[in-house]
C-alpha cells in the first residue's frame, strides 16, 4: 500500500493544469482553465480545472476529481498506477510493495507481459532469424532510427517462441492469453503472431497495450491485430498517437491515415503530427482521444468513388463531436506511403495544403448528385443537407454553409433557415420543463450560501446554522452541512480537494465540487453582505403562513407561475421588514 503522505506529497507537487494540458487543450479563464471535456461529447467547453484547488469538474457530465482521478479515467489506470506515474514525474520515491495478488497487480502483470513480448520481438528482428524482416523494412524505406522509434519487431515462424520467452521471464501464460499474445489450443497454447513484422501499439503514456502484425509469408490475414482486451480497444486507440502528440499540439491539427506503414512513412518524411486507425473506420472513441490536443482533423482518402463515400460517411461523426475536419485526397491507386515515395514530401505538403473543409466537399458533392435545376432535385438536396446544417453550433459557420446551400439552389437564405428551424421544432416536440419560480429563487440563495462558506469559511456564524437547517434543496442542505462540519473540525479552514474523496452521496459530491470551481464575481466583491442577505431570505421563507404556502403551490401546479412568484415575493418582503 502506498503511504498516504507520499500521495499527498505528489498531489501538492504536481500541477494539475500541466498534466491535463498534455491531454486536452485548456484556456485560461479567470482563476480557472477551461476546455472541451474528454469524457463526453460537447460543443461548448464546460470542463474546468482549478490549479488553486487542484481539482477538475465538468459542468456537462459531472466528471470530477483530482489529478489522480483524471489519469485513472482518461488513461484507464488504477489508483496505484496513476500515483506511480506522477511519482516518476515529480521525483517522489515510492517504496516497492510486497508481492501479493490484487487487481492493480494483475493490470501491472498485463503491461509487463506486453513489455516482455515487445522485447522478444525486437530481439528477433535484430537476430540472425530477422534478416528477411530487416531487408523487407529496408525496401519499404525504414531506416534503423525509425525502426527503433516505433519499437518495431519480428515474430518468427515458431509456434512457441514467444511462449518459451515469456515463461523464461516468469510471465504467467494465462496473463499472456488475456492480453492476446497467445491462443489456447487443446492441451496448451501457441503464439498468435508468426512470420510477421510487429508494430507495438502504445497508449498515450508510452506503454505497450497491444500489437499489430504484417505478414511476410503471404499468410492471411495480411494484417493481424491483438484482439480487444482489458488494456486495448481498437475502436478507441490510434496508432502513433504517443509519438505524434507534441507535434499535433504544436501544429494545431492532426493527419489521420489507415495503416502502420502509411503512418510511419509520413512521420519519416516530416509529417509527425500523424496518427492511424488500425483496420477500422474512424469512431467517436478515436475523436475523443484527439479533440483535446487537435484543433482540426485532416483525414486522408483515396481520390476515387470509395474514398469520396468514406469521406462523407465521416462528416456526421465530426459534426457530432464538434471537431473541424478537412478531407485530403491522394491520387487514385496510391497509398500515402507510395505517393510520398513517388512524388516526394513536397507534393504531399501541397496536397495537404489544398485540403478543403469536409462540409464544403459534401455540399459540392451533393450538387453533382442531384439535378438541382428541378423542384424535385432541390427538395432532395435540402432534405439531405438540413440535418447536417442543424448540427453546426457556431452561428457564423452555420451561416457560411447555409449561404452555400442557398446559392447552389438559387433560393433565399431565409428559406434554408426556415427549414432548419422547422426541423429543430419537430425534433424538440412539446417537451418543456417548468420549474417553480419561487423554488428557483430560494435554490439560488442556498447556492450562494454554500459558495460563500467554501470561499470564506471565516464568515460562518450561528445565523448560517439556522439558514442551513431551513434549506429546501436536499442536496444543497447535505452539502452545506458537510462544509459546516469541516469548518468546525478544522477551525475555520477548508481543503476543497478533500471533497473528491469524501464519503458522500454522488449528487452531494458533484454539487460541492461544482460550487467550488464555479466563478462568481458578485460573491467575490461582497461575500459578507451576500451571505447575510441570502441567510435572511432562506430563514424568512420558512416562516410563510401555511395558507400562503398552499395557495402558492396550487398556483404553481396550475402553471400560473407569475402569480405564484408575485405572492411569494410579497409575503417574503413583509417578513423581511418585520
Amino acid at each position: 500500500m502506498i503511504p498516504q503522505e507520499k500521495i499527498e506529497e505528489i498531489r501538492l507537487r504536481v500541477s494539475i493544469v500541466d498534466i491535463i494540458s498534455e491531454h486536452i487543450m485548456l484556456k485560461k479563464r479567470g482563476a480557472n482553465h477551461i476546455g472541451l471535456c474528454p469524457f463526453h461529447s460537447e460543443k461548448t467547453p464546460s470542463f474546468t480545472v482549478s490549479e488553486e484547488k487542484k481539482i477538475f469538474y465538468c459542468f456537462g457530465c459531472n466528471a470530477k476529481g483530482n489529478v489522480f482521478a483524471f489519469l485513472m479515467k482518461h488513461e484507464n489506470l488504477s489508483f496505484p498506477e496513476a500515483v506511480r506515474v506522477l511519482a516518476r514525474r515529480t521525483g517522489v520515491h515510492i517504496p516497492k510493495e510486497k508481492k501479493g495478488y490484487s487487481n492493480d497487480g494483475h493490470r501491472e502483470k498485463m503491461f509487463e507481459a506486453n513489455r516482455v513480448a515487445a522485447d522478444y520481438f525486437q530481439i528477433q528482428l535484430l537476430g540472425r532469424g530477422g534478416k528477411e524482416a530487416r531487408e523487407y523494412l529496408k525496401r519499404r524505406g525504414l531506416d534503423e532510427r525509425t525502426t527503433k522509434d516505433f519499437k518495431l519487431g519480428y515474430a518468427p515462424s515458431l509456434w512457441d517462441g514467444l511462449i518459451k520467452f515469456l515463461s523464461s521471464k516468469e510471465i504467467p501464460l494465462d496473463v499472456a492469453l488475456e492480453v492476446g499474445l497467445i491462443i489456447k489450443k487443446e492441451g496448451g497454447y501457441y503464439d498468435r503472431f508468426r512470420e510477421r513484422i510487429i508494430f507495438p501499439i502504445l497508449d498515450t503514456g508510452g506503454r505497450v497495450i497491444a500489437f499489430g502484425g504484417r505478414s511476410l509469408s503471404g499468410r492471411e490475414p495480411k494484417y493481424l491485430n491483438s484482439p480487444d482486451a482489458p488494456l486495448f480497444r481498437k475502436g478507441e486507440t490510434l496508432y502513433g498517437l504517443f509519438q505524434a502528440r507534441q507535434d499535433i499540439a504544436r501544429k494545431g491539427f492532426v493527419l489521420i491515415v489507415e495503416g502502420y506503414f502509411d503512418l510511419i512513412a509520413l512521420h519519416r518524411n516530416g509529417f509527425k503530427n500523424c496518427t492511424a486507425t488500425m483496420g477500422t473506420a474512424l469512431t467517436s472513441g478515436h475523436l475523443k482521444k484527439l479533440k483535446g490536443c487537435a484543433k482540426e482533423v485532416y483525414t486522408l482518402f483515396d481520390a476515387d468513388e470509395a474514398g469520396r463515400k468514406a469521406a462523407i460517411r465521416g462528416l456526421n461523426l465530426f459534426l457530432d463531436e464538434n471537431i473541424p475536419s478537412k478531407a485530403v485526397f491522394i491520387p487514385t491507386g496510391m497509398d500515402p506511403d507510395e505517393f510520398i515515395a513517388k512524388e516526394g514530401p513536397g507534393s504531399m505538403d501541397k496536397t495537404i495544403a489544398q485540403a478543403e473543409p469536409l462540409m464544403e466537399f459534401f455540399l459540392k458533392d451533393l450538387k453533382q448528385r442531384f439535378d438541382i435545376k428541378t423542384a424535385a432535385g432541390k427538395v432532395a438536396y435540402m432534405e439531405e443537407v438540413i440535418p447536417y446544417l442543424r448540427k453546426i453550433s457556431n452561428i457564423t459557420e452555420k451561416g457560411h454553409y447555409a449561404e452555400m446551400a442557398s446559392s447552389a439552389l438559387g433560393i433565399g437564405i431565409d428559406i434554408v433557415y426556415t427549414a432548419i428551424k422547422e426541423t429543430v421544432g419537430r425534433a424538440a416536440g412539446h417537451h418543456k420543463a417548468y420549474e417553480s419560480v419561487g423554488m428557483k429563487d430560494f435554490t439560488r440563495a442556498e447556492e450562494k450560501i454554500l459558495k460563500v462558506l467554501i470561499l470564506h469559511p471565516e464568515l460562518y456564524d450561528n445565523m448560517v446554522d439556522v439558514a442551513i437547517d431551513r434549506f429546501r434543496n436536499a442536496v444543497l442542505k447535505d452539502a452545506a452541512k458537510h462544509v459546516m462540519g469541516l469548518i468546525k473540525e478544522e477551525a475555520g479552514k477548508i481543503d476543497v480537494s478533500s471533497f473528491v474523496d469524501a464519503g458522500l452521496n454522488e449528487d452531494v459530491k458533484n454539487r460541492l465540487i461544482r460550487t467550488a470551481v464555479e466563478e462568481n464575481d458578485e460573491i467575490k466583491d461582497a461575500p459578507e453582505k451576500i451571505l447575510k442577505d441570502c441567510c435572511k431570505k432562506v430563514i424568512s421563507s420558512g416562516k410563510l403562513r401555511e395558507d400562503t404556502v398552499k395557495l402558492i403551490r396550487q398556483l404553481e401546479e396550475a402553471g400560473r407561475l407569475k402569480e405564484a412568484s408575485l405572492i411569494r415575493s410579497g409575503a417574503e418582503s413583509r417578513l423581511v421588514k418585520k
